[in-house]
């Protein structure tokens, strides 16, 4: 048995407004990060997030996006913990000049606005020696999202992460990392094409641009397919000797995004 962590007595309640030139997102965060003694978590959350992909290599569209969710945290061991959420969103999609059949498709087939409540289920488990420098340890992390029946969408996406550190001599450290995924619709409906697995750019595949590999539409631009895979290696060394804090890295990234039918 693991040892109960101690509790502190605080809550946060955080309000956000972060802008860039794709998204804008304003949000309002409760979080209790001992909700109960057993130090299972809740986090709530009220969000409204717009979108305007012009500025990337994706299918072009606009949308807007308002939203609720709350989510629990529930720790099974000390390196280990399950998650379970709920989310509420209304989305409206706007065509734009550019967009490409595929969207013209979906809002023809479910209108501009829609409405889901998605089910969401996870595992995680880390043991890294330090989370923000590790040198050794794996980060493993399994969430499953569901759009139920209730709402107006129906699908499901299913991602499996796994990033491992080694100390290969001295202050050089080796990462490598898998990033895989896979989603579709359910019920005879389609995956919504703003749900599909997008790669590319920092934090994927670096050295293209963001979200930009796999099928293109008729404009060249990127469409989202349902299947991820992604693999990086990584070579960290500091850049002064005894401060991990100040690295530099070597890295070779891999990684594609299939379609596969409709």
């Amino acid at each position: 048995p693991f040892t109960q962590r101690p509790r502190p007595v605080f809550h946060a309640l955080v309000a956000a407004l972060n802008t860039s030139d794709v998204n804008r997102v304003i949000s309002l965060t409760y979080v209790e990060p001992y909700w109960t003694t057993d130090g299972v978590s809740r986090v709530i959350e009220l969000y409204q997030r717009t979108t305007d992909t012009s500025s990337l290599s994706v299918s072009q569209y606009d949308s807007s996006t308002t939203g609720g969710a709350v989510a629990f945290g529930i720790p099974i061991s000390e390196t280990d913990a399950v998650n379970v959420g709920l989310r509420y969103e209304r989305t409206r999609i706007d065509l734009t000049a550019g967009s490409p059949l595929q969207v013209i498709l979906y809002v023809a087939e479910f209108g501009n606005v829609t409405d889901s409540v998605v089910a969401s289920l996870g595992w995680s488990r880390d043991t890294r020696d330090d989370i923000l420098y590790p040198t050794r340890g794996t980060l493993q992390s399994f969430l499953v999202d569901t759009a139920v029946p209730i709402g107006d969408l129906q699908y499901y996406k299913v991602n499996y992460l796994q990033q491992s550190f080694w100390p290969i001599y001295g202050d050089f450290v080796l990462m490598l990392r898998g990033d895989i995924g896979y989603a579709d619709g359910y019920g005879g409906l389609a995956l919504p094409f703003y749900r599909r697995f997008f790669a590319g750019g920092v934090g994927s595949v670096r050295g293209y641009d963001q979200s930009s590999l796999g099928p293109q539409d008729i404009y060249g631009n990127a469409t989202g397919g349902k299947r991820k895979i992604v693999g990086n290696v990584e070579l960290f060394f500091p850049l002064l000797k005894g401060d991990k804090s100040v690295r530099a890295s070597v890295f070779a990234d891999a990684g594609q995004i299939y379609f596969d039918g409709k």
